[in-house]
């Protein structure tokens, strides 16, 4: 399914959104400029409901006073609702965590896992 990312004014959050002709889904980032959606993987079933996961990278998202750290927020294929409760955040100011991501059964459990980079 095409992908985009959508960068609204000023002030509003960005919106990711995919499908055609018209978007099946939407999600929205929590500030203006922080590159919501910039980054999108389809990382294999993580939770282990069947269907395949997402994961959105927001890089210029700040960890509190760390400015642009980074984010990444995983997805439900099936709900579109945030597997985790918490998004991951990179660890040090400019590390721009989610500018790549990818999702592999690292540990051979049967599940998907997330690789993230900086």
């Amino acid at each position: 399914m095409p992908w985009q990312a959508i960068q609204h004014n000023e002030g509003v959050p960005c919106r990711a959104a995919f499908g055609q002709p018209a978007p099946v889904a939407s999600f929205y980032g929590t500030s203006a400029g922080e590159g919501f959606g910039a980054y999108l993987h389809f990382v294999g079933d993580v939770d282990g409901d069947g269907t395949g996961d997402f994961a959105l990278g927001s890089i210029l998202a700040n960890n509190g006073s760390m400015l642009e750290a980074g984010r990444v927020i995983v997805y439900s294929g099936a709900t579109r609702a945030p597997i985790f409760p918490n998004p991951f955040f990179g660890a040090s100011a400019g590390e721009r965590f989610g500018v790549s991501i990818d999702g592999a059964d690292i540990d051979n459990d049967g599940f998907s896992d997330i690789v993230v980079g900086a």
